[in-house]
């Protein structure tokens, strides 16, 4: 095999949580690149000349699966070495996909299926794992820095006694547009980690009035109770029709 670098393409679609892998056939016939079988695979391929990373993802992801993707961007890249091929991959993410998944490839992928990112196959290919790893390193630090700016604004509007922007930082809409990727959970257990690292510097108490997202109320209770807090019910304050959040009834800022 000739001994210079190719420039191979990996795309993880997302949808919520979830991602798009593929199972590599036992029997797949080693076509050039990083060659291992019986394993889960994002989509991708080679980079055919004249095509930019996106054309070439978006053409891997048609001819593997019959999805159209779009909303890319490029997460990052990795060397992908073996004794006798060198490639660098180039990560895409695609926040958008439609169309109907067939098994367009059944000798290479001969099946397609969404995996919850909590829960992917043990057996990934090497590739794919270490884009996968990246991805989600990168989104735990972007969770914890998340929450770090999150509870600094919370404690800055509540001592400034201005409720309404307090309250709309627990709104679903906030957390959506800040964090598109992130669910709730994982945020709610950053902010509870901030949490006590407040009050152990005897700061206070601040009266947390809003923990629940959309209405929520047992992501508000959970969180409560992680601060040996009692749940003594909830009420709404509604400044109009468009901002609705659950409160507290024992947390009442004081006038």
């Amino acid at each position: 095999m000739d001994k210079y670098i190719k420039i191979g393409i990996g795309i993880m679609i997302l949808d919520g949580n979830k991602i798009l892998l593929g199972h590599r056939a036992k029997d797949k016939k080693d076509t050039g690149g990083i060659f291992e079988v019986d394993c889960w695979t994002l989509p991708g391929g080679k980079q055919e000349y004249n095509e930019t990373f996106f054309e070439g993802a978006k053409r891997e992801v048609k001819e593997e699966t019959n999805l159209d993707i779009d909303e890319l961007e490029l997460f990052d890249a990795a060397d992908d070495i073996q004794p006798d091929r060198h490639y660098i991959t180039m990560h895409v993410i695609a926040k958008k996909h439609s169309g109907e998944l067939k098994i367009m490839e059944p000798t290479k992928e001969d099946k397609w299926k969404w995996f919850d990112l909590d829960n992917l196959p043990e057996k990934l290919y090497s590739p794919s794992k270490k884009f996968i790893e990246n991805y989600l390193n990168n989104k735990n630090k972007l969770n914890k820095e998340f929450a770090e700016e999150w509870l600094k604004k919370l404690k800055d509007y509540w001592f400034n006694k201005d409720i309404e922007k307090a309250v709309s930082l627990f709104t679903k809409t906030t957390f959506y547009q800040e964090t598109p990727f992130m669910k709730p959970y994982t945020i709610i257990e950053e902010i509870n980690q901030e949490w006590k690292h407040i009050k152990n510097e005897n700061i206070q108490d601040i009266d947390l009035k809003v923990l629940a997202i959309d209405n929520n109320t047992l992501i508000a209770e959970w969180l409560l109770k992680q601060n040996n807090q009692e749940f003594d019910g909830i009420y709404e304050i509604k400044f109009n029709d468009d901002l609705e959040c659950i409160c507290f009834k024992s947390w009442e800022m004081n006038k």
